[in-house]
């Protein structure tokens, strides 16, 4: 049975494959969406959603590539990655053929929700205690820092 650091860097591999994957479609998408169609022109609201995932999905990414902090952490982003990337994928189709476009968008939307649905606690207790360390600074940044030095800087959560 395989231990918990060779089924990480399984699961690493084949996001990595989804990535390569993902990038292949989006290059030829694009470049077919831009010969054959003037997107910003006819289809404005889809481009501009397109771009945006695009952005979203590189971020993620790069996120996902440098920031390796904690394996939590690391889920959340490359779970954000791999349904950016597929939206990426998606609304170039939308574009160019809406039947199948339509109905891919529809398949990721219902998977994104059995996803959300399925992490919803672990996702409502990132933002509690995101929401509880950002009123924490705030407090103490009201405060003055009564109980420190002024001398010494205000540190932030990590």
């Amino acid at each position: 049975m395989p231990n918990a650091q060779d089924q990480r860097e399984l699961a690493a591999n084949s996001y990595n494959e989804f990535h390569k994957i993902f990038w292949v479609f989006i290059t030829l998408l694009g470049s077919i969406l831009q010969t054959m169609y003037q997107p910003f022109e006819t289809h404005y609201p889809k481009a501009v959603a397109f771009v945006v995932t695009i952005v979203i999905y590189f971020s993620s990414l790069l996120a996902e590539l440098f920031l390796r902090t904690t394996s939590r952490d690391h889920i959340i982003v490359n779970k954000l990655s791999l349904f950016s990337g597929v939206l990426a994928v998606v609304l170039p189709i939308l574009i160019i053929v809406p039947a199948i476009g339509w109905l891919a968008l529809g398949i990721w939307v219902c998977v994104s929700g059995i996803v959300v649905y399925r992490f919803y606690d672990e996702i409502r207790d990132d933002f509690v205690e995101i929401v509880a360390e950002f009123r924490s600074v705030m407090n103490k940044l009201r405060n003055g820092n009564a109980n420190e030095s002024r001398d010494e800087p205000l540190r932030l959560p990590v």
